[in-house]
């Protein structure tokens, strides 16, 4: 049997390597950071070893936890979650040019688009963009974020959900969602909570400790909030 490769990493937070150790899942440790409190995958799988992850079958049979075993099947929840998203977000600002960032198979795009955004997908699943290109008609790249991918100010609205915990460098990537959006315009992404008391109560059976090697970082507000100023964005609600 080959063995998984695997990289050690500092934290991306604050660039320290002085970490404790959370739990110790069966092939990767779960450490927090002992300076910020960022808690992520240390060793954990390469770059390629991510990227292999996300292929066509993460969205249709999904296995070892990785991944999806029918995504289709969860469309009409997707829709529902979409359009309280939006909901949401039209409190905020209600036209503009919209960037979903890790769009999956576009169904947020798609509802999006409807509310009369003008909008654009990005992942780093071919099958996924390929999905929205044919099935939604809508424009979609084959993209990781990280900075100088896409111009300056193109965007009004970035939206994230369930992705930062995906990235190989977190940071580096709200760096580049503050470079593309337009001044004094909105960021809207979600992750799992490491504080929640479901992901306290649960201990190692937390919803979010199943989607290793998927999940690479665990956020709590404390931390996500830190990295999004750190980076230049004003945090108006956590």
């Amino acid at each position: 049997m080959r063995k998984n490769k695997t990289e050690s990493v500092v934290c991306a937070a604050c660039g320290n390597n002085q970490t404790h150790l959370v739990f110790k899942h069966s092939l990767y440790p779960i450490v927090s950071c002992n300076t910020c409190g960022l808690t992520y995958l240390s060793p954990r799988p390469t770059p390629q070893t991510i990227k292999n992850i996300y292929s066509q079958e993460y969205f249709e049979q999904g296995v070892v936890g990785n991944g999806y075993t029918d995504y289709a099947s969860l469309r009409s929840d997707l829709h529902k979650e979409a359009q309280r998203r939006l909901k949401l977000i039209s409190n905020y600002i209600q036209k503009g040019k919209l960037l979903d960032a890790g769009c999956g198979h576009g169904d947020f795009l798609a509802e999006a688009q409807k509310y009369g955004f003008a909008v654009m997908g990005c992942d780093i699943a071919p099958s996924a963009v390929s999905y929205v290109k044919k099935a939604h008609k809508l424009p979609a790249v084959v993209a990781a974020i990280s900075p100088g991918k896409l111009p300056k100010g193109s965007f009004d609205i970035i939206t994230s959900w369930d992705v930062i915990e995906h990235m190989t460098n977190p940071k580096e990537s709200l760096q580049a969602f503050h470079q593309i959006q337009k001044k004094s315009d909105y960021l809207f992404m979600t992750t799992p909570d490491i504080n929640s008391i479901d992901a306290r109560m649960l201990g190692k059976f937390w919803y979010g400790f199943k989607r290793i090697p998927e999940h690479l970082y665990y956020f709590s507000p404390i931390t996500m909030k830190c990295m999004l100023e750190d980076v230049g964005y004003e945090v108006i609600s956590i």
